[in-house]
């Protein structure tokens, strides 16, 4: 009975020991699955961090790449722009030296080791020009080097480069492009380079356009023939000249006076005007001839003067001394007599008086007598007569403004001014 209790007893015990080892073997594995669960999260977790991090290295990467394919591109243009400085620099030293050798002013004379140094340094900027160039990302010179394309092909030029004339600019772009030989002939594999590198068809190569054939210009409209000139109207002043001048020849002959055979002032007018004569101021047989040709009357002869010239009276005797009268009143200066109401007082035509007042005034003037031409104290008799006969003039015997002005309006000249003008 003892050993039947025992045998249970062990039994019962190994079973409790069973049952321990099978619960903790089950939470060991329960753990474990909850272990690795956690692993499994812990791994997604890694690999979306690992993913982000590689697209965020990408964008950089890409970033970093547009910015050296800028910078490149900055470098090459301020390469090319101090390539092309230095160019026209050369070129202004050069333009300086040939005016100063034109205007025979020596230049500063150019060393041999001066034009090493010229020639090494344009080939460093070349060279460097050129490696700024090659720098550039390929699809950046494929871009470029299309668009010069289009433009040459536009602009109606051939394809660029020839076996024997290659392009500096083809080479180039093949250099910058790579995979390609850098012989400088537009060709097929440039093409496809070009095409591979942009996603855009390159033109294939073509030949220039002729140029158009100028347009015939249009012959040139005959001129008209000038229109003929009109001839100048005849003046009529001689002929006004020589009816004014026998009029005063006939005065002079009805008032009994010589003829005015001696030099005198209205005769040599009168012979200037008339023309065809000589201005000597003597009257004659010839200004007699040409006073009737202008007049178509007869003048009066110099033998007719002499006829009607008054025989001298003996001299009377002397008696005394009448007494003295009194002396009419003064005319009041500032009126204006009008020849053509009072004839008796008309002695000259207004030109003919307008033009002996001129040359009067010009030849006073000249002499330097500008001031015997008249003023309030002491008037000048010619003047005085002038300003009656030339009309619409107050008689002072004073050379003024309003007199030469009369004189203008009937000459068309202007009248010479004194030195010392008297207002009035």
């Amino acid at each position: 009975m003892i050993i039947g209790l025992t045998v249970g007893t062990i039994a019962a015990v190994l079973s409790a020991i069973g049952m321990h080892a099978a619960q903790k073997t089950a939470k060991q594995s329960q753990q474990d699955a909850l272990q690795t669960r956690a692993k499994a999260r812990q791994a997604v977790k890694d690999a979306k961090r690992a993913a982000a991090k590689a697209k965020a290295d990408a964008a950089k990467a890409v970033k970093q790449a547009e910015r050296a394919a800028q910078a490149d591109q900055a470098e090459a243009k301020r390469l090319a722009r101090e390539a092309n400085a230095k160019a026209k620099a050369a070129q202004a030293r050069a333009d300086r030296a040939a005016k100063a050798a034109t205007k025979g002013i020596p230049s500063k004379p150019v060393t041999l080791e001066e034009t090493t140094k010229a020639k090494t340094k344009a080939k460093q900027s070349e060279a460097q020009k050129q490696a700024s160039v090659d720098k550039l990302a390929p699809a950046v010179a494929a871009k470029r080097y299309l668009r010069w394309l289009l433009g040459r092909k536009a602009a109606g030029k051939p394809a660029p480069g020839t076996k024997g004339k290659p392009s500096a600019t083809t080479k180039a772009a093949q250099r910058a492009m790579g995979e390609l030989a850098d012989d400088g002939i537009y060709g097929p594999k440039t093409r496809a380079r070009i095409t591979a590198l942009t996603g855009k068809a390159a033109p294939p190569r073509w030949a220039a356009k002729p140029a158009p054939a100028p347009a015939p210009k249009p012959a040139p409209a005959p001129k008209p023939a000038p229109a003929p000139k009109p001839a100048p109207a005849p003046s009529d002043l001689p002929k006004k000249m020589a009816n004014a001048y026998r009029n005063w020849l006939l005065m002079r002959l009805n008032e009994g006076k010589p003829a005015p055979t001696k030099p005198n002032k209205p005769t040599a007018a009168a012979q200037k005007a008339m023309g065809a004569l000589l201005v000597d101021g003597r009257y004659g047989p010839q200004t007699k001839a040409r006073v009737e040709a202008l007049t178509g009357k007869p003048a009066p002869s110099v033998a007719a003067f002499k006829k009607a010239e008054p025989k001298p009276e003996p001299k009377p005797a002397k008696q005394a001394k009448p007494a003295k009268q009194a002396k009419p009143a003064p005319q009041p200066k500032g009126e204006v007599i009008d020849v053509q109401a009072d004839a008796s007082n008309y002695q000259r035509a207004p030109k003919v008086a307008a033009q002996q007042l001129y040359d009067y005034a010009q030849r006073e003037v000249r002499a330097g007598r500008a001031s015997g031409l008249g003023n309030k104290s002491q008037p000048n008799e010619t003047v005085r007569d002038a300003q009656r006969d030339m009309g619409n003039l107050v008689q002072d015997g004073i050379y003024g403004p309003k007199t030469a002005a009369r004189g203008k309006e009937l000459l068309g000249v202007t009248f010479p001014t004194r030195t010392q003008t008297v207002a009035r």
